[in-house]
Parts: C-alpha cells; sequence; structure tokens
C-alpha cells in the first residue's frame, strides 16, 4: 500500500485519536490522549500519515517554533508531535513517514530551510528513527521536557 502525507481536519485528527492505541511507552512521553489532543496549537498544521487512505499517525508541524524555542532558527519549522498507533509500529511506517517529510515541507513550507524537533533521551527507538530518516543530532540540550532533557534533532531542507 502507498504512504503519503496529507494535510487533515480536526474532525479527521479527533477520529484517529479516537481510534489509536498507544504502547506504555508512548505514554511515558506524550502523556495520554486527551492531553495530546489538547495540546494542539492553533498555529500548527496537523499531517496526516495515511496507509491506503487510513489514517494511521499523525505530525505536528509548527512554522513558529523558533518563538517557544531558542535553538530553532527562524525559518526552521518544528516538529512538535508525531504519533503513529500502536498496531503500526515495527514496520517501518515511522522512517518512511520522516523521509516523505522532507518532500512535504519543501512543497507545503517553501520558507522552510529546516525541520527540528526535542525526544528524550531515553526514546532510543524514536532517536534512531530520526537518525535512520537523515535527522542530525546537534549535540545540543533542551531541558525543558515534561520527562527529562531532550536531544535537539534537525533535518536540512
Amino acid at each position: 500500500m502507498i504512504l503519503k502525507l496529507n494535510p487533515i481536519s480536526r474532525v479527521q485528527l479527533d477520529r484517529f485519536l479516537k481510534s489509536v492505541t498507544l504502547s506504555e511507552e508512548q505514554e511515558k512521553y506524550i502523556g495520554g490522549i486527551r492531553e495530546y489532543a489538547d495540546s494542539v496549537k492553533k498555529r500548527e498544521h496537523v499531517v496526516g500519515l495515511l496507509l491506503g487512505g487510513i489514517v494511521i499517525g499523525i505530525l505536528k508541524l509548527d512554522p513558529e517554533y523558533s518563538e517557544d524555542y531558542p535553538f530553532a532558527g527562524e525559518k526552521e519549522l518544528g516538529l512538535s508531535g508525531f504519533l503513529i498507533d500502536e498496531k503500526y509500529q515495527g514496520e517501518g511506517y515511522g522512517t518512511q513517514c520522516l523521509v516523505l517529510l522532507k518532500g512535504f515541507v519543501m512543497k507545503n513550507f517553501v520558507e522552510a530551510s529546516a525541520v527540528c524537533l526535542t525526544v528524550n533521551f531515553r526514546n532510543k527507538g524514536a532517536i534512531k528513527c530520526y537518525l535512520k530518516s537523515g535527522f542530525s543530532d546537534t549535540g545540543e540540550i533542551f531541558f525543558g521536557g515534561n520527562v527529562g532533557p531532550q536531544k535537539v534533532m534537525r533535518l536540512s531542507i
């Protein structure tokens, strides 16, 4: 099946969040589903990861990320959230999604010079996925994470 990224509506987001299953590991880093849904800012663009037309994951892209995070450049887009339904994990969809992200950003956020994110040091699976898909570890540490220090990672566009 073909995997693609598409902007999704609030209705599609709510439908996904009502049906998604989280692992205990995911719960540690994002909190509960309700908290995740409530954390979506008006300025963020919610993008669905679609597999054969079914939303299996979401990304939150923040064009004003640098306003809240001093390590981000003014033209850097923030990847402020990334979630894949537990039943679709371990199949390589996360890495494929992040590989698709570069083209999606180039097409939809033409001014963006990079995508920037933070990831908890203990979230080894996510770090491996980000590195495999082209993100680099900047060596910077962000201490504002909910569950401990975070690596700052960046994908050049």
